[in-house]
């Protein structure tokens, strides 16, 4: 496979889809590379954050991720030793 690109990104996470976005709308062909498969399971469950919010908006993204998601407005941790902690919060998260 052959490919003809102005710039090359290697990760496709936060920062690198970004960094390919930023390339693409600047009238870049943009090659970006990722080693594992989409869609998959995340540790943490693709949760964005409120400051992560602000870049999604910035970039013109939050809409779209936001339809995608769920709002998450607490949580509750449980630890091996039976303590628990609740978490309460509006709007404090998207998944």
């Amino acid at each position: 496979m052959e490919y003809d690109a102005d710039v090359l990104i290697v990760g496709a996470g936060p920062a690198g889809a970004i960094a390919a976005l930023t390339a693409a709308r600047l009238g870049r062909r943009t090659l970006l590379l990722e080693a594992k498969r989409f869609p998959r399971i995340k540790p943490c469950a693709g949760g964005v954050s409120p400051r992560a919010r602000g870049v999604l908006r910035r970039l013109g993204l939050w809409d779209d991720v936001e339809r995608a998601g769920y709002w998450i407005r607490g949580a509750r941790f449980v630890t091996p030793a039976g303590r628990d902690t609740t978490l309460v919060g509006a709007a404090s998260a998207v998944v």
